[in-house]
């Protein structure tokens, strides 16, 4: 069982250097109790976009407008925008 934990950790956290993997647990046991998951791990590495409506809406009517310049990167932050809304299932209509 241990093998398999600690092959599940290898192949989760392969693309991270050691020193990243040391400074996230660090972080982690910092601040919890419980020793980290490898999700645990990404998440401090990686953490989740936080996105902002107000941008997104702003983003969204220089689009519609037309004669504003838009940025490719407001046009990432849009389509990111909605595939997380769509991913997290509050793109749909209720």
């Amino acid at each position: 069982m241990m093998e398999y934990r600690d092959g599940m950790f290898q192949t989760m956290l392969g693309e991270y250097s050691f020193a990243e993997i040391k400074d996230a647990f660090l972080q982690h046991v910092k601040r919890s109790p419980n020793l980290p998951t490898p999700s645990h791990i990404i998440n401090i590495l990686d953490p989740e976009p936080v996105f902002d409506y107000a941008t997104y809406v702003e983003i969204c009517e220089k689009i519609r407008e037309d004669a504003v310049y838009v940025t490719q990167a407001e046009r990432r932050y849009k389509d990111a925008y909605e595939q997380e809304k769509i991913r997290k299932g509050l793109g749909k209509k209720q």
